[in-house]
């Protein structure tokens, strides 16, 4: 029918307000139908209530996860390409949320192997070959990539772009890799290759060389590292100025002391990071909004400064709103939204927010709702409290329970980034298993070939994980 097709906003709204009525009441078998719903923009809407559903009931949450999971395979071995989306991308939000948890880590490698087994024992893979069905697999997941957000590089069009690159190219992929697998060998080809200005952007030196400087700034020379950062940042690749934020914070993070001489540089190099428009990352195919890496140094202040008044965020918020720009404005709520969801610190979410408002008044209100929606999604009591507690604010309450959250089904792939960091920094097995992820991925020639050895790597990985 027309309105499947095309539904107006009256039933996208009426869809969600059913969605989040089965979610509040734990009507699992509606939410399983919500989940099944391919009108399409609903699952853009349901994927974040169905993971406030896993956070709030967490075993009806794995059950309902586990029978989304049913749903990826049909006979005689075809994927279905909604479920599979729908699987994938509320498991990577639980994944993000569980990944310092090993037993709950083991139940979800054994809800993912389940769709995987039943695709290689399929007719089709028997008759075709696995080779045939991974393909079919990779669909969806290229479906994924294809409409990822302002703020995420990983996605299907520099994908394109950086497999179609040259052997000769490649050799700058060989030698960032030997810095990952070898750590004694130490950063000097990555610094000389970042200090290259004829490089331009590159999806796989970006990943690459962001894990190894995380690595090499936690386990090998945390001084080095910062220093060669600063340098990098001053003087090297421009596209790189973002990854030096993201290095940071995990590096940051991670580290159990850190000297307030690092944490003011860090917040010097957000800021020049904004003054110097590189906030706004054009590549040849696309352009970014990463001004929603700005919650990182609040996020790692906090940590190892409880207490302290937020630094950075607030400021640029100030200098937005007074020069009206609506781009840097709405990254920077994203910021805030991500530092609640992707990192769940809702307290400090709830900071921010309260000297946005305090900045920014009447003109940020609507914003600010749709903020305080998406915090709601890790802890409503919190929020319900603050709004008690600032009475000013207390008349945002009926509305903030119907509102909509800015976190949608396209934003939580990138959320596995932070187990693959985790695991590379706590397992020497696990470091090598990702260079040899890195290692085939060197040899594709296109976007389906990368998925597919990507798959193929986690069967892999997921066989040797199988209950003996």
């Amino acid at each position: 029918m027309w309105w499947r097709r095309n539904p107006s906003p009256a039933v996208l709204n009426a869809r969600y307000v059913a969605i989040r009525t089965a979610e509040a009441r734990g009507f699992t078998d509606r939410l399983l139908q919500a989940a099944r719903d391919r009108t399409p923009g609903v699952r853009r809407l349901a994927v974040p209530l169905l993971y406030r559903f896993w956070l709030r009931e967490p075993e009806k949450g794995w059950d309902l996860l586990t029978r989304l999971g049913q749903d990826v395979i049909h006979f005689p071995g075809v994927p279905d390409r909604f479920a599979t989306e729908v699987f994938g991308e509320l498991s990577t939000a639980i994944v993000n949320r569980c990944r310092g948890d090993p037993e709950q880590l083991q139940k979800m490698a054994a809800i993912w192997r389940m769709p995987l087994e039943r695709l290689f024992a399929s007719p089709l893979a028997k008759i075709f070959g696995r080779g045939v069905v991974l393909r079919l697999l990779a669909r969806p997941i290229i479906a994924v990539l294809r409409r990822q957000p302002a703020y995420q590089p990983n996605n299907l069009k520099e994908l394109s772009v950086t497999f179609a690159r040259s052997s000769e190219f490649r050799e700058a992929w060989h030698a960032s890799l030997a810095c990952l697998e070898h750590p004694e060998r130490g950063l000097g080809a990555i610094a000389q290759i970042l200090s290259r200005k004829d490089l331009p952007f590159d999806l796989y030196l970006m990943l690459l060389c962001e894990r190894t400087l995380i690595y090499h700034g936690v386990n090998v020379d945390p001084a080095g590292t910062f220093a060669l950062l600063e340098q990098v940042f001053s003087e090297g690749q421009p596209w790189f100025r973002q990854s030096v934020l993201y290095i940071l914070f995990h590096m940051l993070g991670y580290l159990p002391d850190v000297e307030d001489a690092w944490l003011d540089r860090y917040v010097a190099i957000a800021e020049e990071f904004v003054a110097s428009d590189a906030w706004r990352m054009r590549t040849s195919v696309a352009r970014y909004n990463f001004a929603s890496h700005l919650g990182w140094p609040e996020i790692v202040i906090d940590q190892h400064r409880p207490g302290t008044a937020p630094r950075i965020v607030p400021r640029l918020m100030e200098r937005a709103i007074a020069a009206g720009d609506a781009e840097q404005i709405e990254g920077l709520f994203g910021a805030i939204d991500a530092t609640a969801f992707a990192y769940g610190r809702a307290p400090l979410a709830l900071k921010l927010l309260e000297r946005t408002v305090e900045i920014g008044g009447a003109s940020v209100e609507e914003r600010v709702l749709k903020s305080l929606a998406t915090v709601r999604l890790q802890d409503q009591p919190l929020v319900d409290a603050f709004l008690e507690e600032h009475r000013n604010l207390a008349r945002f309450r009926p509305r903030v329970e119907g509102i909509e959250s800015t976190i949608h089904e396209e934003d939580t792939p990138s959320l596995l980034d932070g187990l693959t960091v985790q695991l590379i920094l706590t397992s020497d097995y696990f470091r090598g298993r990702v260079c040899d992820a890195f290692r085939r991925a060197a040899e594709a020639r296109n976007v389906t070939q990368f998925v597919v050895q990507i798959l193929e790597w986690l069967r892999d990985e997921f066989s040797q994980m199988a209950p003996r």
